[in-house]
């Protein structure tokens, strides 16, 4: 009678668990799917390219469609490589690869490359080339009183850029004047006097991030700290937005048009290791600031750039998020470094999955995929492949450019893997297997791997098409599945 009192017990607090989470689940069921068709158009060997490839790579478009990749190498390495395509992946050609590091590009919106660095020699540059008539200009700016090192560029308007950079101490960040090749420093400003605007400069001297709105001219900055500010002025004034108790991404503000700036953080504290996590994307705009539960993961430990590890926008209506474990290195090591792309259409009130590629099966770990859109909601995607052996030492990276099916229309989730009985007490049935897809990894709330192929516990005969796997063994609770390199499935035992 007590045991089978305490499996009633068990029964119920996994319904009530399930229900509770419910609404906090990332994966591919809880959205509808977005369908694109994904073109590779480049393969490289990133050993040979010597390309951006250690941390998020970057792809961007012209609007005469030249691809340009690569950009954001923050580690010390040197010579890393700016390849450009005019013919959508047909040939590439290495346009930049001058010794530097710290690089970072941008196409503006006069179709104009800029990419900024610091060389050997210490000395700063700005490489310009216009890509509709291929005319290039390099600047080269030695700073006289400290050694900058320049990090980040972002366009103001159509000759004014913001500079990112780093005296080894603190950031900074200077105006840009292509006309006159003019650098003035904004930040640390000279000459505060108020007691707040000093506790502001203090609080800003480690930046995380920088979005810029055209529709104000209003510039969004946000500090380590966890604090937000906003400017109209180039901070002549700066004024406090709101803090967030956890670290805010650094890739992760960008401006979704009409003045209104998205950002994600973490609106629940981590206190036990791989305890669930629930991450917000926040809208602020003037004194409005509002939170909402878009999207969401809780099977990853707390990190401050998880697990919305890059978003990108068009400027325009379209948002791209790609979820996944980390974009750092030791993103590897998570057995459920899955990643996933969501789109917006809306200014990121709402969400829809879109599949990754189909990649060599060799290949099922992207932990540095970096995705970009375009306002006709194009996705650009670098995946730097990975394997789940070893430590990772990246040496092919592959580039895809995803279109929106001819309909652009939400596809119905059958496509993809379906499991029942959902609870289950003793077998589990998948059908809708994706062609060439031969194993499958369960894993528990907490991440660790229970089941996985090869397994005694599933059927030697399954139905063409499904799996049937023995799961009587496991102790009641929650279970996701993942099934190749589909998004995990969530599951019950009881």
């Amino acid at each position: 009678m007590l045991r089978k009192f305490l499996k009633l017990i068990t029964i119920y607090l996994a319904i009530v668990l399930v229900t509770i989470l419910a609404n906090f689940t990332l994966f591919a069921e809880t959205y509808p799917t977005k369908v694109y068709k994904w073109q590779k158009i480049g393969e490289f060997n990133t050993r040979l390219t010597d390309t951006s490839n250690y941390v998020y790579s970057k792809i961007q478009k012209s609007s005469n469609n030249f691809f340009v990749m690569g950009g954001r190498s923050y580690g010390p390495s040197y010579n890393r490589s700016i390849l450009l395509t005019k013919d959508f992946g047909k040939t590439w050609e290495n346009i930049f690869r001058k010794g530097s590091s710290n690089t970072d590009c941008i196409i503006d919106s006069k179709d104009r490359l800029l990419i900024v660095g610091n060389g050997k020699d210490s000395a700063n540059f700005i490489y310009i080339r216009d890509l509709n008539s291929d005319i290039t200009n390099t600047i080269t700016i030695i700073t006289k009183d400290k050694n900058y090192a320049f990090t980040r560029i972002w366009e103001l308007d159509s000759n004014n850029y913001l500079i990112k950079a780093n005296d080894g101490i603190i950031d900074h960040v200077f105006k840009f004047n292509m006309l006159d090749s003019g650098l003035t420093q904004l930040i640390p400003r000279k000459n505060s006097i108020d007691s707040l605007d000093i506790a502001i400069d203090k609080d800003l001297r480690i930046l995380v991030n920088i979005s810029f709105g055209v529709v104000q001219n209003r510039i969004i900055i946000s500090s380590f700290y966890g604090n937000l500010y906003y400017s109209d002025d180039y901070f002549k004034t700066i004024n406090f937005g709101f803090s967030e108790p956890t670290t805010f991404n650094y890739l992760d503000n960008i401006q979704i048009s009409n003045g209104q700036f998205l950002f994600t953080v973490s609106s629940v504290e981590d206190t036990v290791a791989k305890s669930p996590i629930l991450l917000t994307l926040t809208k602020f705009n003037e004194n409005l600031l509002d939170k909402k539960k878009v999207l969401v993961n809780y099977l990853n430990a707390k990190n401050s750039m998880d697990p919305i590890s890059m978003m990108a926008c068009s400027n325009d209506k379209y948002v791209v998020c790609r979820m996944g474990v980390s974009m750092l290195n030791y993103g590897y090591g998570d057995t459920l470094n899955v990643d996933s792309l969501m789109v917006s259409d809306d200014y990121g009130e709402s969400f829809q999955y879109v599949p990754f590629p189909t990649i060599d099966s060799n290949y099922n770990y992207f932990a540095y995929a970096s995705p970009s859109i375009t306002k006709a909601g194009e996705i650009l995607l670098v995946v730097p492949l990975r394997t789940s052996k070893g430590q990772p030492s990246p040496t092919l990276s592959e580039v895809y450019y995803g279109k929106l099916d001819d309909v652009g229309v939400p596809e119905n989730n059958s496509k993809y893997p379906i499991i029942y009985p959902n609870p289950t007490s003793d077998k589990l049935t998948i059908s809708k297997i994706p062609e060439g897809v031969v194993s499958y990894e369960i894993f528990d709330i907490f991440g660790n791997r229970v089941l996985s192929t090869p397994s005694s516990l599933r059927d030697a005969t399954p139905q063409e098409g499904n799996w049937e796997i023995d799961v009587s063994k496991l102790s009641p609770g929650i279970y996701f599945i993942k099934i190749g390199t589909q998004p995990p499935l969530k599951f019950v035992k009881i």
